[in-house]
């Protein structure tokens, strides 16, 4: 599989898995609701049909 993957990498064929796509202003809202204690991470990622890693790497790019 790695040689695989090297070949199409080479070949750039290979781009890797796609970013998951989801609405920043609605996620920038809901970020701040879930800092002032208004919202649970859970309901956000469910709302956002995302993975806890996901969220917590995408609230770290949101600004305070």
């Amino acid at each position: 599989q790695a040689e695989g993957i090297a070949i199409a990498k080479k070949n750039n064929v290979y781009k890797g898995r796609k970013p998951v796509d989801i609405d920043r202003k609605k996620f920038n809202k809901a970020c701040e609701e879930w800092r002032k204690g208004e919202r649970t991470a859970t309901s956000i990622m469910r709302e956002f049909h995302i993975t806890s890693p996901t969220f917590y790497r995408k609230v770290k790019g949101v600004k305070k």
